[in-house]
């Protein structure tokens, strides 16, 4: 009895295919495959020889197209490992930057020093559009810059949020956690799950998805827009309600009329900490509409009184008034530092003069130009008539509009935008003239660091 056995050759070529065996291989085995059948049921049915020599040969082929599909997996990890090897190569010459850095600022300031990317002068250009620029490597490559950023943060960033995501508190809540993860698992627990997720391919994967959300949600910003910073739903860049502490014993408050509006400025007296120096906060809040709830313009800072003896000099020095300027915010130390810091007289000015502190005056986002300068002299003259040794008035001018300051990975169009913005202000205060309102002078300063509490900590280490 004859019986023919239907054999799809080209089906099965595809499935080889698909498994990863080349084209030239898969049709050889299918073609093997289909005599072998034909050969065993073209006369007579089957006996079990025949049946055990025909399981024999699907055996053999079985165990050759594993061998070919595992020759395609090396051949794949020793690609891996080539681009391991060269982000290993990458990641050494960027030893010195910081972990912390934002992606763009990774992106378009490191790489371009670093890699001898070309000169990005269009910060106009979109992210989708930055990613398929090229640069060279160390071999002399030229390469797409997609690759890198693949490789150091998409790649890289899977273990980081695998480890945090297998933090779990030791509470009845951290186990709820991770059942809840089991659950929608099919894992019996979280170190197989945790051992399954690192796996080359399974982190592969999330860097791929990592990349492909990244390129879906930011593609389409500009580069500049990775560097500076937008207002603030109040229309803001660094003010909000909280900016204001309210912390110590509140002194009258005082109105003020300017041709802009009307300034409400509030002072609060600090505890004293037996350093002989009183500290008081300060916020002036200027309104074109009296009923808003949010200003039209502001300004802050802080006021040091210094207990002097018979000849008008201070009893405390610069130690002390980095402690006193420690009762509330690290902004607050960190603007002393900068002052005593960056001017050699500091030590001459405090011995003439009680000094007031300007961390913060902006207008909002939107309101005629002239609003911030109005409300900042507003403040300086209430502070002139409530203390009339403040004769030094010190003012922060780092632009308020940059996300990054101290880390110089910026591109030169960001650097210059930096120089341009301190000179706006430079300019702006020239015309100001604090210094006249308080019959003393001004002093600028640029603190580095903002409120990085840290620097602030070291810094009251340093006394």
């Amino acid at each position: 009895m004859n019986m023919r056995i239907q054999f799809d050759t080209l089906s099965y070529v595809e499935k080889l295919r698909s498994a990863g065996m080349p084209e030239a291989h898969a049709k050889a085995s299918a073609e093997a495959l289909s005599t072998a059948l034909e050969q065993s049921t073209s006369t007579t049915l089957a006996t079990k020889e025949d049946i055990g020599e025909l399981k024999e040969m699907i055996n053999e082929l079985r165990r050759s197209t594993k061998e070919e599909i595992s020759g395609v997996k090396n051949d794949v990890s020793s690609l891996r490992s080539d681009l391991i090897a060269v982000k290993a190569e990458v990641r050494a010459e960027f030893v010195q930057v910081r972990s912390d850095l934002k992606v763009m600022q990774w992106m378009t300031g490191t790489i371009e020093s670093m890699l001898r990317f070309p000169a990005f002068p269009n910060l106009d250009t979109t992210l989708s559009e930055f990613l398929k620029t090229t640069y060279t490597h160390g071999t002399g490559q030229i390469l797409p810059i997609r690759a890198p950023v693949y490789s150091m943060f998409c790649w890289d960033a899977v273990q980081l949020v695998i480890h945090d995501a297998f933090i779990f508190p030791r509470s009845r809540g951290g186990e709820q956690a991770k059942q809840a993860i089991l659950a929608e698992s099919n894992f019996t627990s979280i170190r197989e799950l945790r051992a399954f997720l690192e796996e080359e391919d399974a982190v592969a994967w999330l860097a791929n998805t990592f990349m492909g959300q990244m390129e879906k949600s930011w593609g389409h910003r500009t580069l500049r827009s990775f560097f500076v910073i937008e207002p603030g739903p109040g229309g803001f860049l660094r003010w909000w309600p909280g900016a204001w502490t309210g912390i110590g014993t509140p002194l009258k408050p005082n109105v003020l009329f300017t041709p802009v509006g009307k300034t409400t400025m509030r002072v609060n007296r600090y505890e004293e900490t037996g350093s002989g120096i009183k500290a008081y906060e300060w916020c002036a809040e200027l309104r074109a509409n009296p009923t808003a709830e949010v200003p039209d313009a502001v300004a802050c800072g802080m006021v040091y009184v210094f207990k002097r003896d018979d000849d008008g000099l201070p009893y405390s020095g610069h130690q002390s008034l980095v402690a006193s300027a420690d009762a509330v915010a690290d902004t607050d130390v960190l603007q002393v530092v900068s002052f005593l810091d960056q001017h050699d007289d500091a030590e001459e000015l405090i011995n003439e003069s009680d000094l007031c502190f300007v961390w913060l005056w902006e207008r909002k986002f939107g309101t005629p130009k002239g609003a911030g300068g109005e409300c900042l002299m507003a403040a300086i003259k209430d502070i002139n008539s409530r203390f009339r040794k403040v004769r030094t008035v010190v003012v922060d001018v780092r632009p308020a509009q940059f996300k990054s300051w101290t880390d110089q990975i910026d591109p030169p169009a960001i650097e210059l935008a930096k120089q341009e913005a301190i000179e706006a202000i430079h300019g702006r205060l020239h015309v100001l003239d604090l210094g006249k309102l308080v019959s003393g002078e001004m002093r600028c300063i640029i603190n580095n660091h903002g409120s990085d509490p840290d620097e602030a900590l070291a810094a009251l280490a340093r006394g």
